[in-house]
């Protein structure tokens, strides 16, 4: 299953620059020609419009902007209306190319008016500097991250929401295996057209997916030492215990009888 562990999402934050809170004023303008960080900026009032890329982007109230480093751009603030913001400036560790690719491609400006309270708890945390805030910043930043990400995928593909609702029910029923038929159902296509939309998805087809999951559950299962590979195979809705072991060394490189020993 490379495919999956080629397509996973996987990142940290390893350094914050700054956490500010801003109210501008009506003549409020800045260019530059790139930043050192990463940036997200999250808009509590007032509107501002950045232009980069060759695209204008105008920012209102619960907009939240997300800037790559060493990106080039200029804005201006309504000098009728100027906007506030809290903004946060960080460096990221990636854990594979692919990882980096799909965070360059989020989009630049979205509209997430329910981060109110995460950028309010990370300023707090990063002004008052207790005990632990460094890990608190770093695990909302990340969270926001991860809210972006995630807004990015649910628009790339047709029927998408269909796809998510397919993904919840194998992930809440991971003992049962679904057929196609019975997916493409519950997506609301046609059998032969779920499957193309399935893999182009996740990267796997769906019977590949399921299994992935019931191994990835077997997995957790031996290790936390509850129970045998018998046990673990029955749990996650294997009869045969003799393909299970087949298809877990297969998935994993090693045997199951094997896995919570090492």
């Amino acid at each position: 299953m490379k495919e999956l562990q080629a397509a996973d999402f996987n990142l940290t934050v390893t350094e914050i620059s700054y956490v500010v809170h801003r109210e501008t004023n009506p003549s409020w303008k800045m260019e530059t020609s790139g930043n050192r960080y990463f940036i997200l900026a999250h808009c509590l009032a007032g509107d501002a419009t950045y232009v980069f890329d060759k695209e204008k982007h105008v920012l209102k109230k619960g907009d939240l902007l997300f800037l790559p480093k060493c990106f080039p751009r200029k804005a201006t603030t309504n000098p009728h209306d100027p906007w506030a913001f809290y903004s946060v400036a960080f460096d990221l560790e990636f854990y594979s190319p692919k990882s980096e690719e799909l965070l360059l491609a989020c989009p630049n400006s979205a509209s997430f008016p329910d981060l109110f309270p995460q950028f309010a708890q990370l300023y707090r945390s990063w002004s008052v500097k207790r005990p632990g805030y460094l890990v608190h910043c770093r695990s909302i930043i990340l969270d926001v991250l991860c809210r972006l990400y995630t807004r990015s995928q649910s628009f790339s593909l047709p029927h998408n929401k269909g796809i998510e609702r397919c993904i919840e029910l194998i992930h809440a029923n991971y003992q049962h295996t679904y057929s196609s038929r019975e997916l493409a159902e519950v997506a609301g296509v046609s059998p032969s057209y779920f499957r193309y939309l399935f893999k182009q998805s996740t990267g796997l087809s769906p019977l590949q997916y399921q299994n992935q999951i019931k191994i990835d559950k077997a997995k957790d299962l031996l290790l936390s030492g509850e129970c045998n590979v018998t046990e673990a195979a029955e749990a996650v809705g294997f009869a045969n215990i003799y393909y299970f072991s087949r298809l877990f060394k297969k998935l994993t490189g090693i045997p199951p009888s094997q896995y919570s020993e090492g």
